[in-house]
């Protein structure tokens, strides 16, 4: 539940649902107009919803032809209106502005594409561990959508031998920006790194997670069941917003399959905690000052509660 003392609710939306439509595991981006942008990457569909949750449409299926996806993890509205959809195997794929007519896609070239967010009409900042560079890969990525090729990379992958090693394998990279600076985290490390544009580094935020779960062994050869339990024991960050005062939230996890273990932080820039809550709900989406949370009450993603911080 969210403490009432930090968090106040301000509506629910409800996302309609059929028997052709179900919503698993949505990441959401709010459209300029309210609407929602969601990307499944268990479903492997992309839906757009109307800003109440009547169902606009759903496009794309799972497969390896034109328009269809592996896992998507992001989409967003072009300029021109048309819709870039992020695939962590696939990479980029365009779409008309109806999301029905697929346009074109490009193979990117890291090992897992995480995410991704327009910088300009021609450069887009990608999230993924690059693909056969020496070790500490870079996670952070400039991408030149007319030569198809990246301009830069950085942000290498925090962290001892180990840390890195199990990163190559399960790790999760995100960023948030504000203004000229990008906020970086990376799954198995309790620090957040800050960067201009042209990668320098600007500096670091130690996140005050309370007994932060390092990674202690790793054995890769290890039987599902057995990386299952280990990953259960961690702490992974998974997303970051940057706030309009300049505080960050930081939601990370204990993988627990059906059943993960959802955890929020709150910190100042210069990483004084304002607030760090174990099991709260799932937070999909900030929206300026809105937050989407899954439902308390909710068994499945598609009921949301809208709330805003209480200052």
């Amino acid at each position: 539940m969210l403490p009432e003392t930090l968090f106040h609710r301000i509506g629910t939306i409800d996302l309609e649902e059929n028997e052709e439509v179900i919503n698993v595991s949505p990441t959401v981006d709010v459209d300029d107009d309210g609407s929602f942008l969601i990307a499944d990457g268990r479903e492997s569909r992309v839906r757009i919803y109307r800003p109440r949750g009547s169902l606009v449409t759903q496009f794309g299926m799972e497969g390896e032809g034109p328009g269809e996806f592996g896992t998507p993890t992001r989409v967003w509205r072009q300029p021109d209106g048309g819709l870039m959809v992020v695939d962590m195997s696939r990479g980029f794929m365009e779409f008309d502005s109806s999301g029905h007519r697929y346009l074109r896609g490009s193979a990117i070239p890291v090992q897992m594409l995480y995410t991704a967010d327009p910088l300009s009409v021609d450069f887009t900042l990608v999230a993924g561990l690059l693909r056969g560079s020496k070790d500490p890969r870079p996670l952070l990525h400039v991408w030149d959508r007319e030569t198809e090729s990246f301009l830069q990379s950085f942000f290498p992958t925090p962290g001892d031998s180990l840390t890195r090693l199990a990163a190559r394998n399960f790790g999760w990279a995100d960023f948030a920006r504000r203004g000229d600076s990008i906020a970086a985290i990376s799954a198995f490390t309790d620090t957040l790194f800050l960067f201009d544009p042209a990668g320098q580094e600007l500096g670091r935020v130690p996140l005050p997670i309370r007994d932060f779960r390092r990674i202690r062994s790793y054995n890769p050869r290890g039987s599902p069941v057995e990386l299952d339990e280990w990953l259960g024991e961690l702490h992974l960050l998974v997303d970051v917003h940057w706030l309009s005062d300049g505080s960050f939230l930081v939601q990370y996890q204990r993988p627990r399959g059906a059943d993960n273990e959802w955890n929020l932080l709150r910190t100042t820039v210069a990483g004084d905690r304002v607030f760090d809550l174990r099991n709260t709900p799932e937070l999909l989406a900030v929206d300026g000052d809105r937050l989407f949370f899954v439902d308390p009450q909710s068994l499945t993603p598609n009921r949301w509660a809208i709330t805003r911080l209480r200052e």
